[in-house]
């Protein structure tokens, strides 16, 4: 093989191109002001520094083992970084957290005996969106749960109906709650507060979720604030001073009846209404919770000041607002027994309308959690009723059980 060392090449006659019909074989560099056109030769190991805009043609394939600095995602799990336009044919739905709308309403409590108060309701507290919670508050915020965290549920069981004993108050009833793991803070609700009995005059109703009703005098129990109202008041003096009524027992919406509020004119034969409670239609059905139980009654006995007690306006005579939401009726006339609240309303039990007769229980409680379908794990225990309604799936606790986000 022949060597021919140069130092310069220029195009013959002054032209500007050069031509080398074989293969040159260069060891060091090569610079051109213009266009070097051909075939390259080798492994271009140490090609640097290629113009984009001049390279043309189909490139080979390329391992990506090497490069560095490359971005591979657009954004994190929960957002997407552009000031442009994104083109997709697929999003993935695995999200870290999701929301779960929650109904928490603890045990009625009982009503008192001889004339006694109506039972208070259950506490309440409700997150699902437009509606109210108890003690008139606005719906809390749903749960914002992360995945694989265990919730307990506990569901607060009514009064019973067991009797107290001639002139005692009514039973109270039992919390419900929703307790998780990793820091979670508990929703609890406070069971209703049984009913005044009689009491050789009178007593004060217990305190609850929603406070129970007051005897032939007396005031009502205390309700929480954030979960249910008082029960009603007796403005009455002494054993045969009218009305001669129970107080009606509180619910999660309003506060029980006053007797002398919701007498019949001239009479006193109907004891005072209990609260009203909450509507709610988190399971996608319209359902009353949470109402209060209705005071027993004495015998018919006209006001001794001939005023016409007209009732309530929100009641009318006779209507037991809290019955609407699941509350008892009171015992009427000296002879009648208290009845039971509806089971899983929470609702307050009547309060008995003579001496022995039977004080109403309250209805036990009940924890509804609504989630999207697309996030519902499946996972439980307890045995809830799950149902559907649109793209939600509904968990419905009767008895105590677990959901595991």
């Amino acid at each position: 093989m022949s060597i021919l060392n140069v130092n310069k090449i220029n195009p013959v006659g002054g032209g500007s191109t050069i031509t080398i019909a074989g293969i040159a074989s260069v060891t060091g560099n090569i610079t051109s002001s213009g266009t070097i056109t051909g075939e390259h030769h080798g492994d271009a190991s140490n090609l640097t520094s290629l113009p984009a805009a001049n390279l043309t043609g189909t490139l080979p394939a390329i391992s990506g083992a090497n490069l560095t600095d490359i971005v591979t995602g657009v954004g994190t799990a929960d957002s997407i970084n552009t000031s442009g336009i994104i083109t997709a044919t697929h999003f993935s739905t695995s999200a870290s957290t999701y929301d779960i709308d929650y109904l928490v309403v603890a045990g009625g409590g009982q009503g008192g005996d001889q004339h006694g108060g109506g039972g208070g309701a259950g506490g309440l507290k409700n997150s699902f969106r437009g509606e109210k919670s108890g003690g008139g508050l606005s719906a809390f915020m749903p749960i914002r749960t992360a995945k694989g965290v265990t919730y307990t549920i506990t569901v607060g069981a009514g009064s019973g109906s067991s009797h107290p004993g001639h002139g005692q108050d009514g039973a109270d009833g039992s919390a419900s709650s929703i307790a998780g793991t990793g820091g979670f803070t508990t929703i609890s609700c406070t069971g209703g507060g049984g009913g005044a009995g009689h009491h050789d005059g009178g007593a004060q109703g217990r305190s609850g979720g929603s406070g129970g009703g007051s005897g032939l005098t007396g005031s009502g129990g205390h309700g929480d604030n954030n979960m249910g109202f008082g029960g009603g008041d007796n403005p009455g003096s002494g054993y045969a001073s009218f009305p001669q009524n129970g107080g009606g027992g509180g619910g999660a919406g309003g506060p029980g009846g006053n007797p002398a509020m919701n007498s019949r004119p001239n009479n006193n034969e109907y004891g005072a209404f209990g609260g009203e409670g909450v509507f709610s239609t988190i399971t996608g059905t319209p359902t009353g919770y949470a109402g209060g139980g209705a005071g027993g009654s004495h015998s018919p006995h006209a006001p001794n000041s001939g005023v016409v007690h007209n009732g309530d306006p929100r009641a009318g005579h006779q209507i037991n607002i809290g019955a609407r939401y699941g509350g008892g009726d009171g015992g009427l006339g000296n002879s009648g027994g208290g009845s039971n609240a509806t089971v899983n309303t929470g609702g307050g039990g009547g309060g008995s309308g003579y001496m022995g007769g039977a004080c109403g229980g309250g209805g036990s409680g009940i924890v509804i959690l609504r989630m999207a379908t697309a996030m519902y794990s499946g996972t439980t225990t307890g045995s809830p009723t799950v149902t559907t309604d649109g793209p939600d799936t509904i968990l419905k606790y009767t008895g105590s059980g677990t959901y595991v986000s």
